[in-house]
């Protein structure tokens, strides 16, 4: 009986899976992801060939990784340059499994609002045959823009004889559903140009974050990421994070605050729990 139970589960089981040299498994780290957010794949490869996988660019050692992607509408997503090796330089030894973690959207244009159907396969001239990932999907999503703020760019960031230049920067906090978490994140860009998605925090239930931009142009966040918690981050002009420290309620709650006289912002009240970095 357990003889038959067996084999009818191996007839059940895809051809691929039963004599696979190679096995690969595709994973994200989330399921949506917000406009311009990077995108990061995590493939898996376990070498059961018992041959050295070497992806160079001679011949024998000739091998690639390639993702299909398939939007909403069902149209195919083209590698933006169709000579990138998203493995070049990868050798699994026999029996062995490495893993590689790929950025999805600078080889492939992940920038439209869809979900998007994703599979990726190995081909290799030591390999008679092409294997084939699961098959998983992610959700690119606009979120919903909370706040808004644009702020003139200072002379030193400014270039000299560029009459046609963009000469604001806009700050704009937006959060998205992800499974049970909504996250905030913090976007710089102008009328041209995203110039950085960064994510700030998980906000904690129904609380409601505080923002200001300072004196140098640079934007304060503060928000609650826990039950006494808050995360407060400081971000510049081009999206670099200045400042990132931790707090929590002690003898008061800390707030954000602006001097309305010189324009510098800072937390008032409250214990820091976790010195950052300047």
């Amino acid at each position: 009986m357990i003889k038959k139970l067996l084999l009818m589960l191996a007839a059940a089981m895809p051809l691929w899976a039963l004599h696979a040299q190679v096995e690969i498994k595709l994973e994200f780290q989330k399921r949506v992801f917000l406009q311009y957010e990077p995108v990061w794949a995590k493939v898996t490869m376990t070498n059961n060939s018992g041959k050295t996988l070497v992806f160079g660019k001679s011949d024998e050692f000739k091998g690639e990784l390639k993702f299909e992607i398939m939007d909403r509408e069902k149209r195919m997503i083209p590698l933006i340059d169709p000579q990138a090796k998203l493995a070049d330089g990868l050798i699994i030894m026999p029996g062995q499994s490495q893993e590689l973690f790929v950025p999805l959207n600078r080889y492939y244009n992940l920038t439209p609002v869809s979900r998007y159907d994703v599979h990726c396969y190995i081909s290799h001239s030591q390999l008679s045959i092409d294997y084939e990932s699961n098959h998983d999907y992610i959700e690119v999503s606009s979120g919903v823009t909370e706040w808004t703020r644009t702020v003139g760019l200072p002379a030193f960031i400014l270039k000299e004889d560029s009459p046609g230049q963009e000469t604001t920067r806009t700050y704009k906090l937006v959060t998205l559903i992800s499974g049970i978490h909504k996250e905030l994140f913090a976007i710089v860009e102008d009328a041209k140009f995203v110039y950085r998605v960064r994510p700030i925090c998980n906000l904690f239930a129904q609380e409601k974050f505080s923002a200001e931009v300072d004196h140098l142009g640079r934007l304060h966040v503060f928000a609650a990421d826990g039950q006494d918690t808050y995360k407060y981050a400081v971000m510049t002009l081009d999206g670099d994070i200045d400042l990132e420290l931790q707090y929590r309620s002690g003898e008061t709650v800390p707030v954000l605050v602006r001097d309305a006289k010189t324009g510098k912002v800072s937390v008032n009240g409250g214990v820091m729990v976790e010195p950052g970095k300047n």
